[in-house]
């Protein structure tokens, strides 16, 4: 009866101990199926697993993963240090190497954004080196232009040519067209940024030609943006105009940053009515901060030209207050996100210790356990001992009953025969009567 109960119950505990990490996996099944069509609600999925930090290693790890790839789409922040290194230190040992290498990879962003750029170079070092040991070549070539990013922050641009270079070769192995344009259109740029403009113009048209056999809207209003961009600073007037407007065709949703390139191109062709006009549109959404700000700036250079002064005066004060804003913003997301990572951090620490304490109380049931086992088997082996000593001494007194009985039944024929002799000889055989009595 006492086996049954136990039976019952164990399964039971073991149902309610895992509602919590079914009801997480099961919403982490949900954000998998939604990242690549819906990325907005699988991102929302991801956010609702409430501290995501008290999950096992397993789960934790999976959470990021999904939570980075998720961020990645939407042009977020990738999660801490702190999170991203735990994961990684769990796909380490129980992950595939194009997993450990994506870990790496955010990780390494991660560290970027902490403008930790010494980390960063190793965390990107070490999954590089794993993706080209695996010919992981579409993952090599992300993990290459983000380096490629790195070096722009050093301002090493040779070395940065090279990361795009190296990534362009990546992900042409990997079949990636749409990312091998990019970084050729990216490699365009370091040319042009070096003022070698032919070269620049050579890669940014294959970029263009590839980008158009895909018929990507998006990647060619980007590269046809860049395209204007250098015919700009190659003085080719008319070419320039016609890339940057072909390039607002593509996109009608982020146009700021094209109609502020307009806007330039009219400033330095001396065209400032044309200049102030396209500056005005220059308001639209954009994933550039500095884009109101440049914006402001070229209004002051244009109504300075232009001798209206407090119109100049006025954009130089909007330059100047949206600089402030813009770091002021930054300073205050940077405290906020300190505070963030103080309150994660605490969180991770306290589950550690939580952890150690489960960990040690567990052991200790365990010793408990062996010890009554161990008291259990002692109690019975001696119970067994004293068993075996009755058996054998049960054993031993038959054996001897049985040789006296022996003894006796030997003695008593022997008399019977005796006797049996002397009455055939009609002798006295009382007394040999009386023995056999008391034998019998």
């Amino acid at each position: 009866m006492k086996n049954i109960f136990l039976l019952i119950l164990l399964p039971v505990c073991l149902f309610f101990s895992c509602g919590g990490n079914r009801t997480t996996s099961e919403m982490m099944d949900r954000a998998e199926i939604l990242l690549e069509t819906n990325p907005d609600s699988a991102y929302t999925l991801l956010n609702n697993i409430e501290t995501p930090d008290k999950l096992n290693e397993r789960q934790f790890a999976r959470w990021c993963m999904l939570y980075c790839r998720t961020a990645d789409k939407l042009f977020e922040d990738m999660l801490y240090t702190e999170q991203l290194d735990r994961a990684l230190s769990w796909y380490k040992n129980h992950g595939t190497a194009e997993q450990q290498a994506w870990m790496g990879l955010y990780l390494g962003r991660s560290y970027v954004k902490d403008k930790l750029f010494i980390p960063a170079t190793k965390a990107y070092s070490d999954a590089l080196s794993l993706a080209k040991e695996k010919h992981l070549y579409n993952v090599a070539g992300y993990i290459c232009s983000y380096m490629a990013d790195l070096y722009t922050y050093t301002g090493q641009r040779s070395e940065e040519r090279r990361k795009y270079e190296e990534a362009a070769e990546y992900f042409k192995k990997a079949d990636n067209v749409r990312s091998y344009a990019f970084a050729l259109r990216d490699v365009a740029k370091t040319w042009a940024f070096d003022d070698s403009l032919s070269v620049a113009l050579r890669y940014m048209l294959r970029a263009d030609s590839i980008i158009t056999e895909l018929k990507d809207s998006t990647g060619m209003s980007s590269i046809l943006n860049g395209l204007g961009n250098i015919y700009d600073l190659m003085g080719d007037v008319e070419k320039s105009k016609a890339c940057l407007w072909e390039s607002l065709n593509f996109d009608t949703v982020y146009q700021a940053h094209t109609y502020l390139a307009l806007s330039d191109f009219y400033y330095n062709q001396d065209n400032l009515d044309s200049a102030r006009y396209y500056l005005t549109r220059a308001t639209g959404p954009t994933a550039n901060p500095y884009t109101s700000v440049d914006r402001s700036y070229l209004g002051y250079l244009i109504e300075k030209d232009a001798g209206d002064m407090d119109k100049a005066l006025s954009y130089l004060e909007q330059y100047q207050e949206k600089k402030d804003s813009l770091y002021d913003k930054q300073k205050q997301v940077d405290i906020i996100d300190a505070e963030k990572r103080y309150n994660m951090v605490t969180v991770i620490r306290d589950n550690e210790e939580l952890l150690a304490e489960k960990q040690f109380l567990f052991a200790l049931a365990v010793i408990i356990c062996l010890l009554l086992v161990v008291g259990y088997q002692m109690r019975d082996r001696k119970r067994l001992l004293e068993i075996n000593r009755q058996q054998q001494f049960l054993e031993a007194e038959e054996k001897r009953h049985k040789e006296q009985k022996g003894e006796l039944e030997g003695r008593l024929r022997k008399l019977t025969e005796e006797m049996e002799r002397k009455e055939a000889a009609h002798e006295d055989t009382s007394e040999y009567k009386k023995e056999i009595i008391a034998l019998r």
